[in-house]
């Protein structure tokens, strides 16, 4: 599965051998390439829109699925903040804003669902923001940035963040 450089850049920062959680995953590029590449545990497809879930879960069935492949899938149609699921692995949110993603991240925090050893962040825009929201906010005190990417896309600087689990 052919990825853009944007996910390109979330993709080859993914913790190899752990779950990844493509959290507002629109077509499911970036967990159907880590399917495919059979280097992680579970695959985990999440958006709230019912819709884009249905669409990806029947795109994956049809072009990428292999019964043979040691990876799982999971889909769930649910706004990230809502997951039921205990986050493990790599959560990574990517192509929303700085304020969504931070809602996100609170909402797992605050309901004791987040425990991924790596947050990937790719904020559409407001990126100076999420950095400030990513620093003050308490309920984050158990991950650090580990580092800063940034990237060209269309003309326009594109900036992830990784946090590690300390």
């Amino acid at each position: 599965m052919r990825i853009s450089p944007r996910l390109q850049v979330v993709y080859d920062n993914l913790l190899e051998g752990h779950d990844v959680w493509d959290v507002c995953c629109d077509h499911g590029f970036l967990g159907g390439a880590a399917y495919e590449s059979r280097r992680f545990a579970n695959i985990y497809f999440v958006d709230q829109v019912a819709s884009i879930i249905n669409r990806v879960k029947v795109t994956f069935e049809t072009y990428v699925f292999k019964t043979d492949n040691p990876s799982k899938a999971f889909f769930f149609a649910e706004s990230g903040e809502q997951i039921k699921t205990i986050v493990t692995g790599n959560l990574c949110i990517a192509g929303v804003g700085a304020h969504v993603i931070n809602d996100i991240l609170c909402g797992l925090a605050k309901n004791e669902k987040l425990a991924a050893q790596r947050i990937i962040l790719g904020p559409h825009r407001d990126e100076e923001k999420l950095e400030k929201m990513l620093a003050v906010n308490e309920l984050l005190s158990q991950y650090k940035m580990s580092a800063k990417k940034e990237m060209q896309e269309n003309g326009r600087n594109r900036i992830f963040f990784i946090l590690d689990r300390v």
